[in-house]
């Protein structure tokens, strides 16, 4: 409709019809352009196949329509410069870290690039029912195996506790692992300073040592009435990062930890309260909570 210039009919169009012939068009090319935009932004994400998934450089790497050789479904996630992926992993061990907390480790493939604070979903039959929930990532690295930290005694109010379930898994179970999702996650920034709450120290711990490990800097201030990973965050003390555990308010604690320097990206992991409350404060401390990275979860 946009590029007819005259009906066929040899009719002279009107100067007002011309008119919103071309407004409709203009209009009907920015709603396509919206239209690729909306669902590009579900595609980049990994939630479903991006078109750069279809190009043909890509699907050549990728044999059997974006499957790998071992038959690993991969689609590109955080805009294609990691791979979404669905394998199933071997349960390498479950050890205990905190009060109602334990620690999952599972094996990974080559393939599978998952930063630190990047989430994955599991997915196990329970009771007879296929159950999938989604945990962030809690070790810095993903070289052949990788962690989640699993809070306990919560309960799930929509069918079984998965965590549960979880925490009684032996070694050489087995799990269907899709991921890593999310942006929000440490790209080897100068400085990482990390706000968690209950078990966004997970990636707390994670980010931290991925940052020393890489010759920089962290800071974490993590809130909990009940600390998990509290040997971990020792380690992370001897090594040279800033670490402050606490069951109070945290504004002050940022305040002190907070350096403003160019290089510094603020991270922020937990439940809405505690995530209002970061932002606050990183505010108060001189910082733009816009400009952190904040993983809500819920």
């Amino acid at each position: 409709m946009g590029y007819i210039h005259r009906c066929k009919a040899g009719i002279d169009v009107p100067e007002h019809a011309q008119v919103v012939r071309t407004m409709s068009a203009e209009l009907s090319r920015m709603l396509s352009h919206l239209l690729f935009t909306a669902t590009d932004a579900l595609d980049v994400n990994g939630g479903f196949t991006s078109h750069d998934a279809r190009s043909d450089d890509n699907h050549d790497a990728r044999p059997d329509d974006n499957h790998d050789e071992t038959g690993n479904r991969q689609v590109p996630a955080g805009g294609g410069k990691r791979l979404c992926m669905e394998f199933t992993a071997t349960v390498e061990g479950v050890t205990e870290v905190g009060p109602e907390t334990v620690a999952v480790t599972v094996s990974a493939p080559a393939a599978f690039d998952a930063r630190p604070g990047q989430f994955v979903r599991l997915t196990a039959t329970v009771d007879g029912e296929d159950v999938s929930r989604f945990y962030t990532v809690s070790s810095p690295d993903t070289d052949e195996t990788f962690e989640t930290t699993v809070g306990l005694g919560g309960g799930d109010e929509d069918g079984p506790d998965f965590s549960a379930y979880l925490a009684d898994l032996d070694a050489g179970s087995e799990l269907a692992v899709t991921g890593p999702f999310g942006d929000q996650f440490y790209e080897g920034e100068q400085r990482a300073l990390v706000l968690a709450g209950g078990a966004g120290v997970g990636p707390a711990v994670a980010i931290a040592e991925r940052a020393l490990a890489d010759g920089n800097e962290a800071a974490v201030v993590y809130r909990d009435d009940a600390p998990a990973h509290t040997e971990r965050l020792d380690a992370l003390r001897d090594r040279g990062a800033s670490v402050v555990v606490t069951d109070g308010a945290i504004g002050a604690l940022v305040a002190d930890a907070a350096t403003g320097d160019p290089g510094e990206q603020a991270f922020v992991y937990g439940f809405a309260d505690f995530v209002a409350e970061a932002e606050g404060a990183l505010e108060a401390a001189g910082l733009d909570a816009d400009d952190a990275k904040i993983e809500n979860f819920g």
